[in-house]
């Protein structure tokens, strides 16, 4: 068995003639809801609470046209529901992301699904709090 990717792998089958057959490992899906205060960056935030790197990529992407990423200030804050895909037990990287909201400013900025980003069809629309 040869792993190309932690979801890939080829099996090589020697009795006989040699076949080789490519497979895929299942991939368990588990949603996971999630949120944080800055205190520095939204980056320094997912990072602090443990969470894929791309997740703070994603958001920043989605509120790219909408929140000034370098004005976040202390106490600003985010949440998030997305999911998280595993081989096994194995962590494999961030699926899509069903809901989101932040609060900058004291304004909060929810989805409305009218564009896309590169794993979501999300973006977003101001509110005030």
């Amino acid at each position: 068995m040869y792993e190309h990717t932690p979801v890939e792998y080829y099996l090589v089958d020697f009795t006989g003639p040699v076949r080789v057959s490519r497979q895929e490992k299942e991939i368990r899906t588990e949603t996971r809801e999630t949120g944080g205060v800055i205190n520095v960056s939204l980056w320094m935030s997912t990072k602090e609470l443990g969470l894929d790197p791309l997740l703070a990529i994603e958001l920043s992407e989605i509120y790219a046209w909408t929140i000034d990423f370098f004005a976040i200030q202390k106490g600003d804050s985010f949440k998030v529901i997305y999911d998280e895909l595993y081989v096994d037990t194995v962590y494999t990287g961030m699926g899509k992301i069903h809901g989101h909201g932040f609060i900058m400013m004291q304004r909060i900025y929810t989805p409305c699904h009218l564009y896309r980003t590169a794993l979501n069809p999300i973006s977003t629309r101001m509110g005030t709090a």
